[in-house]
């Protein structure tokens, strides 16, 4: 039989050498001509035939890392121009000390504080004038909460009624359209019949949509111009036709007898939450929740109901945890918060027996075997077998070894 010869036997120092310089760096030595490459990097050749090579991999040390960032005026263009020296300057903890002479165009994490915030706004006597000219500062605000309390001087301008964020993503390509609404589903449909090509694409392909919780509409509007422009900076293909922020629709007022009439509409609080979400939000709000909803059936008992003697008369109805638990889970819960389970279930029978040796013993003398112990009374058997009881309770068993001669037994181990 004839083998064939391996061709990489004959590839000598010389002939590597000449592949080599071909070519510009070691990755397209490798890609174009591997076998080469491998025969060099086996024999130890490769540092002497690829002298001649750019280095692609450069080492960022401090000193590289800062003369690299001296080209910028900001973190976000050095991040941009060169990651990689980023990358190190970050990664070894040199970032601070390479980009002193930058200008922040960010706030360091942590310098929005709730007093700083309140400070900004003591500036301004309107909230439109504190979000115009510190647009940072009042979107942490907003998110965090505080602009409530940092406002509280501040002149309310505008109509207040709430309305929905939602973000609709292509989970085919990075694109998204973010919208305002009051209500969900009805949007949906009027951009699936009678929105815009583009929208209507993104909602007949695979597709996500993220809604946020009720915001004030002037709040909703500016949070919406923001995420439109995060998600730019992240690199979605953002396809609103008009700047963000802009309330569309007609404007119905839920002042209290509109809010009355549409509560009317419904037979429980959760009901209208979830028909009218906008009249629901002005009730609150506005401290009319108690009249407008007062024909309703409470499916839900107003806190502070189960006290502990209300709990403790509850559970005397129940022979067991799980009885009182099935029948009344509202007190059962509250037992459990407040650690008055043992107080008041201390006359319920535990559902799970202890098993002591002797129990054990006693319901093992009911079967002639060991697979029908296990069949008949499952957790007897497994008691004994974990507690190391069960060739003691199953001695008068057939099979086991106290039940039959001893030369049989032998035999049987053999």
């Amino acid at each position: 039989m004839q083998y064939r010869r391996n061709p990489s036997q004959h590839l000598t120092l010389g002939r590597c050498a000449e592949e080599a310089r071909k070519y510009r760096t070691r990755t397209e030595f490798a890609h174009n001509s591997t076998g080469f490459y491998i025969k060099a990097r086996r024999k130890g050749w490769l540092d002497e035939i690829c002298g001649h090579m750019e280095d692609v991999y450069q080492t960022w040390t401090k000193d590289a890392c800062a003369a690299e960032a001296a080209k910028y005026a900001n973190r976000s263009d050095f991040f941009r121009k060169n990651p990689r020296a980023y990358s190190a300057a970050l990664n070894n903890g040199w970032l601070d000390d390479v980009t002193t002479h930058m200008v922040f165009l960010r706030k360091p994490e942590g310098y929005w504080t709730q007093e700083k915030c309140a400070e900004v706004a003591g500036r301004y006597l309107v909230r439109k004038e504190f979000q115009d000219k510190e647009k940072g500062c009042y979107i942490f605000a907003l998110r965090r909460g505080w602009l409530d309390a940092i406002c509280s001087h501040m002149k309310r301008q505008g109509n207040r009624i709430e309305r929905h964020i939602y973000i609709i993503f292509s989970r085919e390509g990075r694109r998204a359209y973010v919208g305002l609404t009051s209500n969900k589903q009805t949007r949906l449909n009027q951009h699936r019949l009678h929105g815009r090509h583009v929208v209507q694409s993104l909602l007949a392909g695979r597709h996500k949509v993220i809604w946020s919780n009720l915001i004030g509409r002037d709040d909703a509007a500016i949070l919406e111009d923001d995420l439109i422009e995060r998600l730019r900076a992240k690199g979605f293909d953002v396809v609103n036709a008009r700047k963000g922020g802009t309330l569309g629709g007609d404007t119905l007022v839920w002042n209290f007898d509109a809010c009355l009439a549409e509560a009317q509409k419904y037979t429980s609080r959760s009901a209208f939450w979830r028909g009218s979400k906008g009249a629901y939000a002005s009730s609150r709000k506005n401290g009319w929740v108690e009249q407008v909803c007062a024909h309703m059936v409470r499916l839900k008992e107003p806190n502070g109901t189960w006290h502990k003697e209300r709990c403790a008369e509850e559970a005397k109805k129940h022979q067991s945890r799980s009885e009182f638990e099935r029948g009344c889970l509202s007190a059962y819960n509250t037992c459990l918060r407040n650690g008055w389970m043992g107080d008041l279930c201390s006359h319920m029978k535990p559902l799970r027996t202890a098993w002591t040796k002797a129990m054990c013993a006693a319901v093992a003398l009911e079967y002639t075997s060991r697979s029908q112990f296990a069949l008949g009374n499952n957790r007897a058997y497994k008691a004994a077998w974990r507690s190391g009881w069960l060739d003691e309770v199953c001695s008068h068993m057939e099979g086991s070894v106290s039940a039959v001669r001893t030369e049989d037994a032998i035999e049987a181990a053999e």
